[in-house]
């Protein structure tokens, strides 16, 4: 019996402990919550009446760099009170400070972000020593009527497209400029050694032929001008070049023939003087020359289209004579003259090769109107044979 009643009163005495406990507990919490809030309060109503002073700015937290033995302080831009890229982005997306409008955000040369302007919406371009790097007055090709038709002018906005002397350079007002394109004109002679081929092996004599044409020198002349360093004309002259071949025969035995020979109105006595020849010579000329006009569009200094006009003047002359053993002379003149009219174009390309040395190529195409002179008379014996001409 005293033992049930002792162990009832200890677990009364451990409920009342448990309890006391929980209170204990309770009472601490409660005690801090009321010391928060009584805190928080107390700094309200401190600041409130307070003479509205500006509470005093921490001090900045000071750091350094060392480099090369040397120690450099680092301040932040908000200590030093300079505005960054962060400050435009907060104005321009609507923000405001407490009590306060956001201030102007200026670029260096003073210029309020109302009078900007320029390709990227937001970037900075005005007059200033900061603009941004674009395209001047929408020019984005040199040579166009966008650019004034000259890279010289200093507002182009690109740097290709054959510029002598290499890239364009950075202008005052924004955009690259072709500075260092400058017009220019020029003039060049050039020695041509060219060869007429083909009619080697003509000839109207049964017992000989002649020589066939050789190599002959020539020379070419351009002059040109190129205003804008892309755009450009020229007009080049080929002086006159002839090629020539002939042969000849003596025969005392009179036993030089012909390979003309009779027919239609034509009879074997209007060709005595060809036959039972002692001597019989034959000469042939050839002489060419051009002159050409043309639009030019350059690359680079080693390529060039081409397109324009040219005439060309091509003639020929053939002559045969003989004499027969009884005296009897005659001779036979040919003459024909070319002359072209058409358009061409074409396209040259420069390949250096040393300093003083390079190659060039230049190929041509055209459509040429020719108008052709010719002319042939026939003499035998002291009478006129033929005299016929004709033009196409």
């Amino acid at each position: 019996m005293k033992i049930q009643t002792i162990t009832r009163r200890l677990l009364n005495r451990r409920r009342l402990l448990l309890a006391f406990c929980v209170a204990t507990m309770t009472t601490v919490a409660v005690g801090h919550t009321a010391n928060a809030q009584t805190g928080g309060l107390m700094q309200y109503l401190t600041q409130s009446t307070s003479s509205n002073a500006p509470a005093a700015k921490p001090a900045p937290r000071q750091s350094s760099i060392s480099n090369g033995g040397q120690d450099f302080r680092v301040v932040s831009a908000s200590t030093a009170n300079v505005r960054t890229a962060a400050d435009s982005g907060r104005q321009a997306s609507g923000r405001q400070t407490s009590g306060r409008q956001a201030s102007s955000v200026q670029n260096a040369g003073g210029a309020s972000r109302a009078q900007l302007r320029g390709p990227i919406g937001s970037a900075i371009q005005g007059q200033s020593s900061v603009q941004q790097t674009s395209f001047a007055s929408g020019c984005t090709s040199c040579g166009t009527s966008q650019c004034g038709g000259s890279c010289n002018s200093g507002s182009c906005g690109s740097s290709s497209g054959g510029f002598r002397g290499g890239s364009g350079r950075y202008v005052s007002g924004g955009g690259w400029g072709c500075g260092s394109c400058q017009p220019y004109q020029f003039g060049s002679i050039e020695a041509l050694y060219m060869e007429r081929r083909g009619d080697n092996g003509f000839t109207l004599a049964d017992d000989f032929g002649m020589s066939g044409f050789d190599f002959e020198w020539g020379t070419r002349i351009t002059v040109g001008s190129v205003p804008d360093c892309v755009h450009g004309c020229e007009f080049t002259m080929v002086t006159p070049m002839e090629w020539d071949m002939t042969g000849s025969l003596t025969d005392a035995g009179a036993g030089i023939n012909t390979l003309l020979r009779a027919g239609g109105t034509l009879v074997p006595a209007n060709l005595s003087a060809f036959y039972n020849a002692t001597g019989q010579r034959q000469t042939y000329t050839a002489e060419y020359w051009s002159l050409e006009g043309n639009k030019t569009l350059i690359g680079w200094d080693v390529a060039k289209l081409l397109i324009g006009a040219r005439y060309i003047d091509y003639d020929e002359d053939y002559g045969y004579t003989s004499r027969n053993n009884v005296g009897q002379t005659g001779s036979i003149r040919s003459s024909t003259d070319n002359q072209l009219f058409g358009a061409q174009i074409g396209m040259d390309l420069l390949y250096p090769v040393a300093r003083h040395l390079y190659t060039d190529l230049r190929a041509r195409a055209g459509a040429y109107l020719n108008f052709a002179d010719a002319d042939i008379n026939v003499i035998n014996n002291g009478s006129t044979i033929i005299r016929n001409g004709a033009e196409d």
